[in-house]
């Protein structure tokens, strides 16, 4: 018999790392949301160009986060992949105004390499926890927020923030090695090719739940854009602060009962109540609950890889957002809503179930059932 483990601390060194960097993260994704909003929006380009420059810089941010994982866990060299996105990414604020398709590039490029220096950094010093994720990814969500206001506004904003960019970038090495704890990848036995198909079938699962929430996560957004800027600005807080407590949550009362419980209170909020206010920020909080959970199972399917395994998500993201991009309305009423957050708990409930079942088929040890999460336990 088994029963939640209460020994892991609530917060720890690598909380700690992971919420600087999450600030960080703020200001990388404020300083590209600037750029986009302020610089390509009133650049003089024909609309269909707009739209293109817009997508390219998603394709570039999103889509090149695979190979940039790939090279950078060859390389091993998070931190300082980290400092050069921010240090990217503020050049590309400083030629907004000059050159604004080669900034867009510079940024889109800049972005990748942050978050994969950062964000791998992270789910390599966290261990087993999912905590840590939420941290990092939380703050994202209110910079690009504030960005985006902020070009919209034609504010005065540009040289703020290129100057903290540049100090983000000086910090972050100091940082990791001041307040992160070291984390070797966890040493773990060659699984058996019944146990590579499982993990292809989870990683398609996941991905699958990813994608859906990108569609979701936007149709909520799309609702109130244009007519609110409390309300999206409210959207943004509480998508942060579901991405950060679903970690400690699901740490504590396990990733796929946090999982499927949080997609499933939040799938009539975000179907059928999200004209109302109070509708869509609650539902928009509980929706993100599952992020954290999601990035770390991924991790967990290739835990030597955590570049990698960072980036792979944000892939399967933007090709939930490219439909959005162009103004394709793939989620016309609450019922499209409703069956794709179902959907996304079924294979969010099956991924996770699946990581758990190759502990108990002689493949995996049991200190490997634990690291994938599905619930911390320990003996009664």
């Amino acid at each position: 018999m088994t029963q939640p483990s209460v020994t892991e601390p609530f917060w720890t060194n690598a909380t700690t790392a992971a919420l600087l960097l999450g600030a960080a993260h703020a200001l990388v994704d404020a300083g590209c949301g600037y750029l986009i909003f302020r610089d390509v929006g009133t650049c003089g380009f024909p609309y269909p160009a707009i739209v293109s420059l817009v997508v390219l810089y998603n394709v570039l941010a999103f889509g090149g986060q695979v190979p940039v994982g790939a090279l950078t866990d060859r390389l091993r060299a998070y931190r300082g992949l980290a400092a050069a996105g921010a240090l990217t990414v503020a050049l590309a604020v400083v030629l907004g105004p000059h050159v604004t398709t080669a900034a867009v590039v510079v940024a889109g490029v800049g972005n990748a390499f942050f978050h994969v220096g950062a964000g791998g950094y992270v789910l390599k010093e966290s261990g087993e926890r999912s905590a840590e994720s939420g941290v990092f990814v939380g703050p994202g969500a209110v910079g690009l927020c504030a960005g985006i206001l902020l070009g919209l506004h034609r504010l005065p904003a540009r040289w703020a923030l290129v100057g903290l960019l540049v100090a983000a970038a000086a910090l972050t090495p100091a940082v990791g090695r001041r307040i992160a704890r070291s984390v070797s990848p966890p040493a773990l036995p060659p699984l058996p090719t019944n146990a590579l198909v499982l993990a292809l079938i989870v990683g398609v699962c996941l991905l699958g739940s990813v994608t859906v929430r990108a569609l979701v996560g936007g149709t909520v957004s799309g609702a109130w854009r244009g007519v609110s800027t409390v309300v999206i600005v409210a959207l943004a807080i509480a998508a942060c602060g579901g991405k950060m407590l679903g970690g400690f949550i699901g740490d504590r009362l396990g990733w796929a009962t946090t999982s499927i419980a949080a997609l499933l209170l939040s799938a009539p909020l975000v179907s059928f109540l999200v004209r109302l206010p109070a509708g869509a920020v609650a539902g928009m909080l509980v929706f993100q609950m599952t992020m954290a959970i999601t990035l770390k199972a991924t991790h967990s399917l290739l835990p030597a890889r955590p570049g990698l395994a960072f980036g792979i998500p944000p892939f399967a993201l933007i090709v939930g957002a490219l439909p959005g991009l162009y103004g394709v309305k793939l989620l016309p009423s609450g019922g499209y809503v409703l069956a794709c957050v179902l959907g996304a708990a079924i294979l969010v409930g099956l991924a996770l179930r699946l990581l758990a079942s190759t502990g108990a088929s002689g493949g995996p040890s049991a200190e490997r059932l634990r690291f994938l999460g599905a619930a911390k336990t320990k003996p009664a």
